[in-house]
């Protein structure tokens, strides 16, 4: 009986002692710290995502803000003005919150306030500050964006937009050279003086002088007070011209009427009716399709045409019709006075032009030699042996000398005249500007090198914390593995005691029966006092 009990009983107390045992308990533990783990690296790398996100977007807008500052020279009076000038195609939102702007000194701010100032969000501020090269203050961060480098070297250009701030943003203070490019849609153009190689108009309507350097073309109708035209002009329409005209060519359409002199340094043709009230002056030729009448030295009579390529004459009348090409004169003999109009030539080469300048070997004299009572324009390289002395503005293309003294110098830069003294200071300025601005970087560097040297720290610390736990959990795997094995093991023992103890229980009963049995013959025996056999 004894066997019997301790065969019923052994299963389940193996299985407490299995279950019991400090493997399975130390199983139990490696899970729960594992869980614990898991949780916190799940919850850095989330961090880490929404963080990066947030600086990323921050980057996003500071680079809108640059834009638009390059393109208006100001800072949005509202951050939203970055969006609605195509600056910026975000919400301004984050997953801490939006950014919100405004302007700081020269500069402008972007921050994100986190919702709650407990000590998880001043961390996150921490971790965004760092990653977006700004501060935080508690739950805030800020970003400050500085005017852009290329804002200071424009700062001296004329502006397309009209700066309130800086209304002499607009203002030419300095001449300006196109270099023969074009000005297009002009609406209104008011001017003190205008000269031009080339002007198309179909109305032109002048009450003082008009000093043209190349052609002009006017389609409609023209009243001059005074014309000088150092190029061809052009008139489709009806022409007055009150005071005196110099031009080199002269061609109208229609109605010419010049109430002053007129000196012509080439062609005039006239298709209509040509009124001269005073002296009359042609340097070349003369081509008359309708009446001409000069009241001064040259007269023409109604209905009559004079054709003139060439003419060296004062005063001419002419009645009929008349056409010179040119004139040849072998001898000429002067009294008093000769007055050429024309050109005088030895041989092929010039000595006299048209206008009266002088020429040696077919070079003009004014090219050849520098005049003293006007300024002189040099078209080939000069060198001066001695010491020369400028008293007024001398120009140069290119200069080389040993040694120069001036009270101001000025060259071009970018198609403009810059004074040299002035750059060199706007140069000095800008340049204690980049070396303040240098240092600061320097010192943002040494900051975030630090940073990035206390994260890299960090990091490492969490990755041996995570290496170790790692180990712990293989550790712990293993333990669980062995500990299946037991248990297995354990199983298959209990379940051979429990067969064996089905059998002895089957045999007790069997003993049993058989000893009742026995019992109940040795009672019958004993009963009838015989023999038991």
């Amino acid at each position: 009986m004894k066997i019997s009990s301790h065969a019923f009983v052994l299963l389940p107390a193996l299985i407490a002692a299995v279950i019991s045992s400090p493997v399975v308990a130390n199983t139990n533990a490696t899970r729960t710290s594992i869980s614990i783990v898991q949780s916190e690296v799940n919850s850095k790398e989330r961090f880490s995502k929404l963080t990066t996100q947030t600086s990323r977007e921050l980057t996003k807008v500071r680079s809108g803000l640059v834009a638009y500052y390059l393109s208006n020279m100001n800072w949005p009076s509202a951050l939203n003005n970055i969006k609605t000038d195509n600056r910026y195609n975000g919400s301004f939102k984050t997953p801490y919150g939006s950014i919100t702007g405004r302007p700081s000194g020269l500069g402008y701010q972007l921050i994100i306030t986190l919702p709650t100032n407990d000590k998880q969000s001043r961390r996150i501020a921490q971790l965004i500050a760092a990653k977006s090269s700004g501060e935080n203050n508690n739950n805030s961060v800020t970003v400050f964006v500085g005017v852009p480098t290329a804002a200071s070297l424009v700062s001296g250009l004329l502006s397309r937009k009209y700066d309130p701030r800086n209304p002499d943003a607009n203002k030419m203070s300095a001449n300006l050279d196109m270099n023969n490019n074009n000005i297009n849609n002009i609406n209104v153009v008011n001017t003190n003086a205008l000269n031009a190689q080339t002007v198309t108009s179909n109305s032109l309507n002048v009450t003082g002088n008009t000093n043209l350097g190349g052609m002009l073309n006017v389609s409609g109708l023209a009243t001059i007070n005074s014309l000088t035209a150092r190029g061809n002009a052009t008139f489709g329409n009806n022409v007055t011209i009150n005071g005196a005209t110099t031009t080199e060519s002269l061609l109208v359409k229609k109605t010419l009427v010049a109430q002053g002199p007129v000196s012509l340094h080439n062609k005039l043709t006239v298709n209509g009716t040509t009124e001269f009230k005073d002296l009359v002056s042609f340097k070349k030729g003369l081509v008359v399709d309708g009446t001409t009448t000069v009241n001064g030295n040259l007269n023409l009579s109604k209905g009559r045409t004079l054709t003139a390529d060439k003419i060296a004459t004062k005063n001419l009348a002419i009645n009929g019709t008349a056409s010179i090409k040119n004139a040849i004169i072998d001898t000429l003999k002067v009294n008093k006075s000769l007055n050429f109009s024309g050109e005088i030539k030895q041989g092929r080469n010039i000595v006299v032009s048209r206008t009266g300048e002088l020429y040696e070997q077919g070079i003009r004299l004014s090219n050849r030699y520098a005049r003293l009572d006007q300024a002189t324009t040099f078209q080939k390289d000069v060198t001066f042996n001695d010491n020369t002395t400028f008293k007024k503005l001398a120009t140069f293309d290119r200069l080389t000398t040993n040694y120069l003294t001036t009270n101001s110098l000025e060259i071009i830069l970018n198609n403009q005249w810059v004074n040299v003294a002035s750059k060199l200071a706007s140069y000095n300025t800008e340049l204690n500007n980049q070396r303040t601005d240098i240092n600061s970087l320097r010192s943002n560097y040494s900051s975030l090198n630090q940073k990035v040297t206390t994260e890299s720290n960090n990091i490492k610390t969490v990755t041996n914390t995570i290496n170790q736990y790692n180990s712990r959990i293989t550790t712990a795997d293993s333990n669980a593995k062995r500990a299946l094995s037991i248990a297995n093991q354990s199983f298959s023992t209990a379940q051979q005691a429990k067969t064996t103890s089905t059998n002895n229980a089957n045999s007790i009963v069997n003993i049993n029966s058989r000893v009742a049995s026995l019992q109940r013959f040795e009672q019958d025996c004993r009963a009838k006092r015989g023999v038991c056999y």
